[in-house]
């Protein structure tokens, strides 16, 4: 603590490692420096209150991070042994919910612009692959540090058409579950699961998150609608992922796009204290690598990302938020 002096303001720094790793994506269809280019160098906290009052100048915490990126892709023989893990896991959704296909998978197939049309849907335990994903990580990995893998499962042979579920954590007061009943908790991302969560902890504190673009579509990121620029109707155009298979046909996204669309779900989530707890981010200036982030906090089950509102050539200014498994004023799905 030799930086802390009482009654004046904190000033310290960290430098914090994060591994990246590609898993199911060849290093010819994801530029390393293209994916980098939109993460930022540092980051300093803010107290977020502040900006909510005009004219209030920004404040600082006194918390400084840099970070160290790792990169790593995986090999022929991990992905084998991963990919057949999740087919071990992968079940036919029609065996769990009746439905071929979930919602969002049907408005995809009903989209003019879509590529191909999404099949047979199979339904895969997200903490199930986390679990072995920690316990089976790439070479060089730490899973104990900051860790985001990017699953790309589509253009081999054993592909199937999936998303990822969460049963069997019911509200508490209603024992309505939510990750079995509605479909918009069918989903593409999860990570972070607590060493004593009382239904999927396996003992060990996961600093992991996996993002699939070959799973889905799905709701929380409304990369099903590869037909409208504007989603939700209010004039701007929503930035969306769609999946894989969009960018191998140069379709909604062309393949010249994919590495810094996955740098841009990196940014989401960059973390300093724990991979569970993520904040507001925003760029303070154009390009410069420098990032401000808030102090208030929020922890989301699922982990799934929308990247929305990004009219403009880079991200400066924009604030990125979390979305939740429960949304107030949604209409069930």
């Amino acid at each position: 603590m030799a930086r802390a002096e009482p009654g004046g303001p904190a000033n310290f720094s960290e430098k914090v490692p994060v591994q990246f790793v590609f898993l199911g994506y060849e290093p010819t269809q994801v530029s390393q420096a293209s994916f980098l280019a939109e993460l930022p160098s540092r980051y300093d906290a803010v107290v977020r209150s502040r900006g909510f009052y005009p004219g209030l100048p920004t404040e600082e915490v006194g918390l400084h991070y840099g970070y160290d990126y790792k990169v790593v892709h995986t090999d022929t023989t991990y992905e084998n042994a991963f990919f057949n893990k999740l087919t071990s896991l992968a079940v036919p959704e029609s065996t769990v919910d009746g439905r071929t296909r979930t919602l969002f998978q049907d408005q995809y197939n009903a989209e003019t612009r879509n590529v191909l049309d999404v099949g047979t849907n199979y339904f895969i335990d997200a903490p199930s692959v986390e679990k072995w994903l920690y316990q089976n990580p790439p070479a060089g990995v730490d899973p104990n540090r900051d860790t985001v893998i990017f699953v790309n499962w589509y253009g081999r042979p054993d592909f199937k058409f999936h998303t990822y579920t969460k049963f069997g954590e019911p509200d508490p007061d209603t024992g309505y579950d939510f990750g079995l009943n509605r479909q918009s908790r069918k989903i593409i991302a999860w990570g972070g699961t607590g060493p004593n969560d009382e239904e999927t902890g396996f003992g060990a504190t996961s600093r992991l998150w996996f993002y699939d673009l070959s799973a889905g579509p799905e709701s929380w990121t409304d990369n099903w609608n590869v037909d409208d620029a504007d989603v939700d109707g209010d004039g701007t155009a929503d930035y969306r992922m769609p999946p894989t298979w969009e960018y191998f046909a140069n379709g909604y996204h062309k393949l010249s796009q994919l590495s810094s669309d996955l740098g841009k779900v990196a940014v989401t989530m960059r973390s300093t204290c724990s991979l569970p707890r993520h904040r507001s981010i925003r760029r303070t200036s154009p390009r410069t690598g420098s990032w401000r982030r808030s102090t208030s906090t929020s922890t989301s089950s699922s982990w799934a990302r929308r990247v929305r509102k990004l009219g403009r050539p880079d991200l400066a200014g924009v604030l990125w938020r979390n979305r939740f498994w429960a949304t107030a004023g949604a209409t069930p799905t």
